[in-house]
C-alpha cells in the first residue's frame, strides 16, 4: 500500500516540461490512479479492521477463512496494481531521459 502510494505521488511530480499528459504510459498511469487508491484506502481498512478487532479480543482471536482470504485478495490486488503503476513510471523516465 505504502509503495503504490510512493508511486502514485511520483507520477504526479513528473516534470510536465519533459512529459504531457497525453504521452500514452503517463495518461494510462493517470486513469488508474482513481482505482489505485481506491484500493488502497480498501485495504487499509480491511487491514485496520483486522487490527482493532484483535487488540479488542486479546490473544484468543482467530483470523477466520473469509478474513485471510480477503486480505490475501486485496494485497494480490493492490501488488498487481503497483506492478503496473511502476512499469508505466518506468515508461515515463525512459520517456523523459530520451
Amino acid at each position: 500500500m505504502l509503495d503504490v502510494t510512493k508511486c502514485i505521488i511520483e507520477l504526479t511530480e513528473l516534470p510536465s516540461e519533459y512529459i504531457s499528459a497525453d504521452m500514452p504510459s503517463l495518461s494510462m498511469a493517470i486513469t488508474h490512479i482513481p482505482t489505485a487508491v481506491y484500493w488502497t484506502i480498501r485495504s487499509i481498512i480491511a487491514c485496520s479492521s483486522q487490527m482493532i478487532s484483535r487488540i479488542g479480543v486479546g490473544h484468543d482471536y482467530v483470523t477466520s477463512t473469509t478474513e485471510a482470504w480477503e486480505l490475501s485478495s486485496l494485497a494480490h490486488k493492490v501488488r498487481n496494481i503497483y506492478e503496473h503503476l511502476t512499469k508505466q513510471l518506468l515508461l515515463c523516465h525512459q520517456h523523459i531521459g530520451e
